[in-house]
């Protein structure tokens, strides 16, 4: 793999753009930190993805404080780890004798940071190595491919910018749900950073997310039989979230997908993405007190009027964005979807709770939707929601249209089985 200095399986390149011999004992390839260590500690130990080198030429003892790092990158173009006096990076060049190598007296041009992997690339664990093999999202901060690890099994590996990324949020929401076994939520393998470029995250690989699912069907809206299962596994999914301490903060159809047929779970909904997610809860499991006002926290979309009055978010939030969710992917659209104003989709979602605008944003659906609004409308912070009561509206309607839990989703093909590309596009930014 080349990295962003040129480098080909961790060997530095020449001038003239061949191999340069080192010794063998510094070959390495790009490394990443050990997965075991915290992020917090990945990012502020000072280790680097590749060899490091502990020699320096004299004429920098004296720009070197007694307390600063002397520990250069093997590569290239190296950053100097904890010197305040010198920031810029110096060139690595051979000397005479091919067993020893130091920084030189050229000062180097900045080293690129927030590079991205691209297609093609792979990153290499301790335990493992990823090949990226296609692009499946992207936006500002990062990007989600398809891989393949060294046991050639298809998974997902999320990276994002080092110096933007909130992945260890996700990597500590995967990990206690995990621990806590949660069904709706996706496998975490391995987690890392290769400094100062990225941190990934490899998790199970999905389908496509449950907005463009809904996005490729007639209508634009699924069956009441997928729309109310879909409802029952994401509330299950939400519940399961705040069963291990957090909040979402971001309850959207595009946060949740269902899993993949190859390996037997296309009939569950996962529930990823928690770069806003949130402890509610302390560690004596106690809730967390209201902030009172804090900043705009979702999508504008399906935020709450809790999120639109700028306070602090709790459980009942991520159920008021959860019933946004079910009257679109049950009527195919909600009243605010063309609305982009902020202050224009707050009024209308004030005026889908009285009379008539409530009767046309809860037309199409089915009475005990109502009373699930209610519900959740009554609810305040500190209150944990009554999930079973939920549930038992669910139950009954399933019942009562004869819906059997394991009909086939809206988005299947007889005839057809899951491809990677299209069962996997779900991992946007």
């Amino acid at each position: 793999m080349r990295d962003q200095n040129g480098s080909v399986d961790g060997k530095p390149r020449s001038e003239t753009g061949k191999s340069a011999k080192v010794p063998e004992s510094f070959n390495s390839s790009r490394k990443t930190t050990h997965k075991n260590k915290s992020f917090n500690q990945m990012f502020s130990n000072g280790e680097n993805c590749e060899q490091p080198i502990f020699c320096y030429p004299p004429y920098m003892e004296n720009m070197l404080s007694n307390s600063a790092a002397k520990q250069f990158t093997f590569g290239d173009e190296v950053s100097f780890i904890g010197i305040e006096r010198l920031s810029r990076p110096a060139t690595i060049t051979p000397s005479h004798c091919p067993h020893f190598w130091m920084a030189s007296e050229e000062i180097a041009a900045p080293v690129e940071r927030d590079r991205l992997p691209v297609v093609n690339d792979e990153i290499a664990a301790d335990e493992n190595r990823y090949r990226l093999i296609q692009i499946l999202g992207d936006g500002g901060y990062g990007t989600v491919f398809l891989s393949q690890n060294s046991q050639n099994r298809n998974i997902a590996v999320k990276t994002e910018k080092y110096s933007k990324s909130m992945l260890h949020i996700e990597v500590n929401v995967l990990k206690a749900a995990n621990a806590a076994k949660c069904k709706h939520f996706c496998q975490l393998f391995d987690y890392g950073t290769c400094k100062p470029d990225y941190v990934y995250v490899v998790m199970t690989l999905l389908h496509k997310d449950l907005h463009k699912l809904r996005s490729d069907m007639p209508e634009r809206k699924f069956s009441f039989s997928t729309s109310l299962r879909l409802a029952m596994q994401t509330f299950n999914a939400i519940e399961e979230l705040h069963s291990i301490g957090y909040i979402s903060r971001d309850i959207k159809p595009g946060n949740f997908a269902p899993g993949h047929k190859a390996t037997g779970e296309g009939r569950t909904i996962f529930m990823y993405d928690f770069g806003l997610a949130r402890r509610y809860l302390d560690k004596n499991r106690n809730i967390i007190p209201s902030r009172k006002e804090v900043g705009w926290r979702g999508t504008t979309r399906y935020g709450s009027i809790i999120a639109h009055k700028r306070q602090d978010l709790s459980r009942r939030d991520d159920l008021e964005s959860w019933f946004y969710m079910l009257i679109e992917i049950t009527r195919g659209s909600l009243p605010w979807r063309l609305v982009t104003d902020r202050a224009q989709v707050y009024a209308a979602k004030l005026a889908a709770r009285q009379g008539d605008g409530r009767a046309a944003f809860l037309s199409d659906t089915p009475p005990q939707y109502n009373m699930l609004l209610t519900w959740i409308d009554a609810l305040v912070f500190e209150d944990t929601p009554p999930y079973s009561k939920f549930y038992n509206i669910l139950e009954a309607l399933r019942e009562e249209k004869k819906i059997r839990m394991h009909e086939r989703w809206d988005w299947e093909d007889e005839t057809s089985t899951v491809t990677s590309k299209s069962e996997t596009e779900q991992h946007r930014k």
